[in-house]
């Protein structure tokens, strides 16, 4: 079994060359980060994209709102640029607008080791929006049809 392996099934493992604990996190899709990237999706399509800053559409708690979205980039929903566009600065993607239409599935967990995904959550739990966890589907349609 490989060092990333055997991190995936218990967590944290030390490594036999340089002893150094290596911890993965899993990391799940959840509902606060959809209405997150709900509320980044409706910017989108009013101003005709572009880059908006977390606090325009991340929610109350910055800090973890914040990390919540830069999480997203794994899933490749939003993106960033931070030396161009400054930090906090998110764009929604192709695959994020997908998502919110409802045609297209992401990993339903995402495993992360040193800020980068190593593993994904097979086929088979992959979702769509409307599955995430705790996620109120009523919401969908109010930001998908902006007035």
């Amino acid at each position: 079994m490989t060092f990333i392996e055997e991190m995936l099934k218990r967590g944290t493992v030390r490594c036999g060359e340089c002893n150094r604990l290596g911890t993965i996190r899993k990391r799940h899709l959840h509902a606060a980060q959809c209405r997150s990237l709900l509320r980044l999706y409706r910017l989108d399509i009013i101003s005709d994209g572009g880059w908006f800053h977390t606090r325009a559409f991340a929610g109350a708690r910055s800090e973890k709102a914040s990390s919540d979205v830069a999480y997203m980039t794994h899933w490749g929903l939003v993106t960033s640029n931070h030396k161009e566009q400054g930090k906090g600065m998110y764009a929604i993607t192709p695959r994020g607008r997908a998502f919110i239409r409802g045609s297209e599935r992401v990993p339903g967990w995402i495993a992360i080791f040193n800020n980068a995904p190593i593993a994904v959550a097979p086929i088979e739990e992959w979702t769509y929006i409307h599955q995430v966890r705790h996620f109120d589907e009523t919401l969908i349609a109010a930001y998908r049809n902006p007035s």
